[in-house]
């Protein structure tokens, strides 16, 4: 038996004291993702105390929207990486792996490169893509740190693509379940919930974002 939970703040995008008006659907997740990590790792922090919009504004200073409207991981990665965090992105479906691409576009410095590099070989014994996965995410959780991840519409209630938050893991009787944080979910509800890894992989794009203090 495994059991690794982390505890984060239950925050949802439907809170109306979080100033999110003036965010449209596609926005919020990033923005709400972004602050449970930083109140994770930071509390009490100026970071933790930031508010969506004012997120919003530092992925755009580094260029962080797509002409679609999307965010970019890379520039979240930035983000992370300008409050004190080692951070970084995988995207396991990528054409050319993690270690030959992203250190040296994504301008990552020697600790960035170095977490990468350890995350992939690790996952090197492992021959199935979501046992990679399941490795790098569990080894994350082990190490404090929640990750998160880009899921599809479907997951959960939303109907684009989204962001949440991996904050858990368990293992029983072979079962496999994920503790998932879904900041769209109704202010005042319980917005983590377990999951098992099949619904998981489900939805999974494939695309996480790393971070350690």
């Amino acid at each position: 038996m495994e059991n690794i939970q982390l505890k984060v703040d239950e925050l949802s995008q439907h809170d109306p004291t979080l100033e999110i008006d003036e965010l449209n659907s596609r926005e919020i997740c990033a923005m709400i993702a972004t602050k449970i990590l930083f109140e994770f790792h930071l509390p009490g922090s100026s970071y933790a105390k930031l508010q969506p919009p004012a997120i919003r504004d530092m992925f755009l200073r580094y260029g962080g929207r797509t002409e679609d409207g999307y965010w970019k991981h890379s520039a979240q990665v930035n983000i992370f990486k300008e409050a004190g965090l080692v951070a970084w992105r995988r995207d396991w479906h990528a054409p050319n792996s993690d270690l030959e691409y992203i250190p040296e576009h994504g301008g990552y410095d020697e600790d960035q490169t170095q977490a990468i590099a350890k995350q992939v070989n690790d996952e090197q014994v492992f021959t199935s893509e979501e046992d990679k996965v399941l490795n790098s995410l569990k080894t994350s959780l082990q190490a404090s740190s929640p990750v998160i991840v880009s899921v599809a519409a479907g997951f959960g209630n939303n109907s684009d693509g989204h962001q949440v938050v991996v904050h858990g893991y368990s293992e029983r009787d072979g079962k496999k379940t994920l503790t998932v944080l879904d900041p769209d979910t109704p202010n005042g509800n319980k917005c983590s919930n377990e999951v098992d890894a099949q619904y998981f992989f489900k939805y999974f794009r494939y695309l996480a974002i790393f971070t350690l203090k």
